[in-house]
């Protein structure tokens, strides 16, 4: 079999979505055999294409947030366009972010209890 096209790949492996935006949870195993690949030959892959994980969580990439909304997505029954188009805008998104990666670790710099304000704003003192 041929490689995988990179987006299927993504959408996949990364968010969980099949060729129908059906949401389930994909390991590498689960990956490998949907692509008729060995899991060794699905990490050569993923890495030739900057899709391992080593690689994106480098990156100024949210994956576990785009990965949750794929399961919010899911249990809130969006339609299948919804779907797709979250994960064509985390696709475009990821490739951004692998496109400019300067080869370095990407700042740790979210407030995980408020994920709309950077970490080092400080809260106005009463």
């Amino acid at each position: 079999m041929s490689a995988p096209d990179p987006f299927e790949l993504f959408a996949y492996y990364h968010l969980g979505f099949d060729r129908e935006y059906r949401y389930r949870f994909r390991n590498l195993h689960h990956t490998a055999a949907y692509f008729g690949l060995s899991p060794d030959a699905l990490k050569a892959v993923l890495h030739e294409l900057k899709l391992d994980a080593d690689t994106v969580k480098l990156v100024d990439f949210n994956l576990s947030k785009a990965h949750a909304d794929a399961q919010e997505f899911e249990l809130t029954a969006a339609p299948r366009e919804a779907r797709e188009l979250h994960a064509q805008k985390s696709f475009e998104a990821l490739k951004l972010a692998i496109a400019t990666w300067n080869g370095e670790p990407a700042p740790d710099d979210v407030d995980w209890d408020n994920l709309d304000l950077p970490k080092r704003i400080e809260e106005p003192s009463s």
